[in-house]
């Protein structure tokens, strides 16, 4: 698994310096549907699918991206990796390019830098033993958990990662 998203990881990478070179061609390609359909929900299930067939988020999240802009390019058959390309160019450099959207991406990024550095000092220890000695039952763990994030709430993308990496010992 762990050699599937490196090299998912590793692609992407790649995709990032070659996408203006390769997606030119595709670009046009890429347009909003007038009309949605069933297909629609195809990118969205097999992220989720392959996030618990897999247990990686990211190579999950990188396959559903990757069969939506496919569907984008007309699903032809020789259209899906331009598509990616073309995705990644066309989206993502422009919502990263939205002074909202980066000032959310940075603070989530600073955000979760310092619960990394909290959990690699095992900040988080206290407030996980103290809650493990609560939660002796599955539905306890879970309402631990539900308690802890009203409590720390402050941000919706911070509570994911404070509450997902204090409760992730306790509720797996």
């Amino acid at each position: 698994m762990r050699v599937i998203s490196t090299l998912v990881l590793a692609l992407a990478a790649a995709a990032a310096f070659a996408a203006p070179a390769l997606a030119t061609a595709a670009t046009a390609a890429i347009s909003t549907p007038e009309a949605a359909n069933a297909w629609s929900l195809a990118p969205p299930i097999l992220a989720i699918a392959a996030a618990l067939i897999f247990r990686q988020v990211i190579l999950a999240l990188f396959l559903g991206v990757a069969l939506g802009a496919w569907f984008l390019a007309g699903a032809a058959p020789g259209a899906a990796a331009p598509a990616v390309f073309a995705a990644f160019q066309v989206h993502v450099v422009a919502a990263i390019a939205d002074s909202d959207h980066a000032a959310i991406v940075a603070f989530t990024m600073m955000i979760g830098g310092m619960v990394g550095v909290i959990s690699k000092n095992k900040g988080l220890n206290g407030v996980a033993n103290a809650i493990t000695k609560w939660a002796d039952t599955r539905r306890k763990a879970m309402t631990g958990a539900s308690l802890l994030g009203f409590a720390v709430f402050f941000d919706d993308y911070a509570i994911t990662l404070v509450v997902g990496n204090t409760m992730r010992p306790i509720t797996d």
